[in-house]
């Protein structure tokens, strides 16, 4: 049966390279080649973007000291139809049965692991006016490690409140956030809950339109201050910040474009 699930797979594969899909949204004033990010690198983890025609991703490469792996997005009539998550050539998991509402939403999707687990994983996201409000990842096995997150926004498509329910705990973790004006080069690509879905490092990095200054974790009483690096055309080539617990231990972000 995981020969066939794998067969069917690799089918998926090769069609997906024949759809096309709608092109990223970039703000009026910014220069769409410009804007489209080449490759991500944390540590010594490399993602690197491929895009269609028309820019729209198409799959996401990884390097890192011991893996190479990819997300491969498939997609049928211009919507993603799952996401299939390859590392050192075997297959690892893949999302997919992927629902949308009626303005275009991917609302829920269900996360399958290989070999197959007893019951899949459902993901569900809210929207408020277009943006997303809640994301639910359902431990379907063991329930209390469940994951609930709510986040608020300001008038500028920025999140300034990130909640966040601890299982087997009746605190919730509140993050508050501050930014600065320039755009953030993440916010732009479409749909990355369900791509990076199982790397919630990154969530903070990518649903708000401008880049974090700051991050106020309530629950510990601890700030994290990232330093924003830009380049002569004010995009972002790199974030600095020091890690929660120590202050002095900084971690980075750097960012590479097209042209």
């Amino acid at each position: 049966m995981e020969k066939n699930l794998a067969y069917g797979l690799a089918c998926l594969l090769l069609i997906a390279s024949c759809k096309k899909f709608d092109g990223i949204p970039i703000p009026p004033n910014a220069n769409e080649k410009e804007y489209t990010l080449k490759k991500l690198v944390h540590g010594t983890k490399e993602y690197t973007f491929y895009y269609n025609k028309k820019r729209g991703l198409d799959s996401v490469g990884i390097t890192d000291v011991k893996e190479k792996a990819v997300y491969k997005i498939v997609r049928s009539n211009n919507k993603i139809d799952s996401v299939i998550f390859i590392r050192n050539g075997s297959i690892q998991w893949y999302n997919t049965n992927v629902q949308y509402d009626s303005e275009g939403n991917i609302i829920r999707f269900e996360n399958h692991a290989i070999p197959p687990q007893p019951f899949p994983e459902p993901g569900i996201i809210t929207y408020d006016q277009g943006k997303v409000h809640t994301i639910t990842l359902i431990n379907t096995y063991l329930s209390f490690q469940s994951k609930y997150d709510t986040v608020t926004y300001n008038s500028q498509n920025d999140i300034t409140r990130w909640a966040s329910a601890i299982p087997r705990s009746i605190s919730v973790d509140v993050r508050n956030f501050t930014y600065d004006n320039k755009y953030n080069p993440l916010y732009f690509l479409e749909d990355l809950l369900i791509v990076f879905s199982e790397e919630q490092f990154l969530w903070e990095f990518f649903l708000s339109q401008h880049n974090s200054l700051t991050q106020y974790f309530q629950l510990y009483n601890v700030t994290v201050n990232y330093q924003n690096t830009y380049d002569r055309k004010n995009r972002l080539i790199k974030k600095v910040f020091n890690q929660r617990f120590d202050a002095n231990a900084l971690d980075s972000l750097t960012f590479q474009y097209m042209k």
